[in-house]
C-alpha cells in the first residue's frame, strides 16, 4: 500500500504517460537470451560486472556471473513508512469529520476508507500528493535495514517491484539508496494502476530499456514481472497482490510466481479490495455505510478475505508481522532447501 510503509490510492501513482513502447514478457527472454553472450564479451569488466550498458534491459544490468536466488521486495510499506506519510499528510492538508490513521486504513484503495471521499476526489489528492517531496522525507519500515543486510548475508538478490509509475521512479530510488545503500540492485515499476478508476496491469512491458541504469518501468503485474526476473520470493504487503499471484499461478502456464509473504498487521492486508461489477466495491465509504445501514461490512470482510487466503496453498503465501519474521522464514527455508 502506498502507506506506512506497494496504497497510493492504492499503491499507484498517477500517471497520464501512456505511450511507451509495448513488448510482451516473451520477447523480453528472447532479448535476455540473445543479449547475454554479447553483454559478458563486451560490457563487463575483468570480474564479469557490466559497465554503462544503460541500454541494455535492466534485468541484465546486475552482475551475471552470480547464480544467487532473487528476493522481489516491495516499497510501500514494506520498505518505506508510506502511508503514515499520506495520512499524515491528508491530516494537515484537509479539514475531515475525524483523522485518517492507521487504525481506519481498513482498504487498499483509499476511498473505500473513511475521509477521502469518491474516488475521483481521492485520485484528485493523492495526484496533489505526489507533487510534494513526502518521499524525500519518509522513514523505512522499523526493522527494514537490518532485514535487508540479513537477507543479503544468507546470499539472495534483492530487487524492488513497486506498483509505482515512471513519475517518481528515480526519486524512489534515490531513496531506497539513501536509505539501503547497494543492498538492492535495481527497481522495477509496475504502474499498475494509471488512475483510481481504471486497473491497468496488461501483462506487458512497455519499456524494456531503462532510461537509467537501476531504474525500468513496466505495465506487467507483479506476479509476471517476478516471473520474468526469476525471483523465488515476494514480499509485499497486500493480499491483493499475494492471491494474484496464486490465481496466476492457475491460470498461467508459463513461469511460476514466486511465494509471497504477506507482510505487516496491517487493517488494509485483512480484506481484500478488488474492482469488480459490485456497486458496493466502487463506492466511497461513507457511501457505502449509508448504504448499507452502518459498518458491519467491515468485519464480514475481514472473513472473505481470510477464507480466500486460506484457499490459497499455504506453501505459496504466508503471513509475516514484522522484517524478524521475514528473515526467520527465509533462513529456516533455505537451511532446508526450498529456498
Amino acid at each position: 500500500m502506498i502507506a506506512a510503509g506497494d496504497v497510493l490510492l492504492y499503491r499507484e501513482y498517477p500517471s497520464s504517460d501512456m505511450t511507451l513502447q509495448r513488448t510482451d514478457s516473451a520477447h523480453l527472454k528472447d532479448i535476455q537470451l540473445q543479449s547475454s553472450t554479447e553483454q559478458r564479451r563486451n560490457d563487463t569488466n575483468a570480474s564479469g560486472i557490466p559497465i554503462g550498458g544503460s541500454d541494455l534491459p535492466i534485468a541484465l544490468l546486475s552482475p551475471v556471473t552470480t547464480g544467487d536466488p532473487i528476493i522481489a521486495v516491495d516499497l510501500d510499506d514494506v520498505l518505506s513508512q508510506t502511508n503514515a506519510a499520506i495520512a499524515n499528510w491528508h491530516n494537515d492538508s484537509y479539514e475531515s469529520p475525524g483523522e485518517i490513521s492507521f487504525s481506519n486504513f481498513y482498504y487498499y484503495y483509499y476511498w473505500k476508507n473513511p475521509f477521502w471521499g469518491t474516488p475521483e476526489v481521492t485520485h484528485r489528492k493523492v495526484h496533489e500528493f505526489y507533487q510534494t517531496d513526502w518521499i524525500t522525507q519518509v522513514s523505512p519500515i522499523p526493522g527494514a535495514k537490518d532485514g535487508v543486510e540479513a537477507l543479503r548475508q544468507l546470499g539472495y538478490r534483492l530487487v524492488v517491484v513497486t506498483a509505482r509509475n515512471k513519475n517518481v521512479e528515480h526519486i524512489s530510488w534515490e531513496w531506497v539508496k539513501r536509505h539501503f545503500g547497494d543492498a538492492f540492485e535495481y527497481i522495477i515499476c509496475t504502474g499498475q494502476f494509471t488512475n483510481a478508476q481504471k486497473a491497468v496491469a496488461d501483462g506487458v512491458y512497455k519499456d524494456l530499456h531503462a532510461s537509467r541504469e537501476h531504474e525500468i518501468v513496466t505495465k506487467s503485474s507483479k506476479a509476471e514481472v517476478c516471473v520474468d526476473i526469476g525471483a523465488k520470493l515476494l514480499i509485499d504487503d497486500s493480499v491483493e497482490n499475494a492471491v494474484a499471484c496464486v490465481e496466476h499461478v492457475a491460470s498461467s502456464a508459463e513461469g511460476v510466481p514466486p511465494r509471497v509473504l504477506l507482510f505487516g498487521s496491517y487493517e488494509w492486508n485483512k480484506r481484500l479490495s478488488r474492482r469488480s461489477m459490485d456497486e458496493r466495491n466502487e463506492m466511497a465509504y461513507a457511501h457505502r455505510v449509508e448504504a448499507e445501514g452502518g459498518n458491519q461490512f467491515l468485519e464480514r470482510d475481514v472473513v472473505l478475505c481470510e477464507q480466500e487466503v486460506a484457499a490459497a496453498d499455504s506453501k505459496l503465501v504466508k503471513r509475516v508481522k514484522d522484517w524478524n519474521e521475514v528473515v526467520e522464514y527465509v533462513a529456516a527455508e533455505k537451511a532446508a532447501g526450498r529456498l
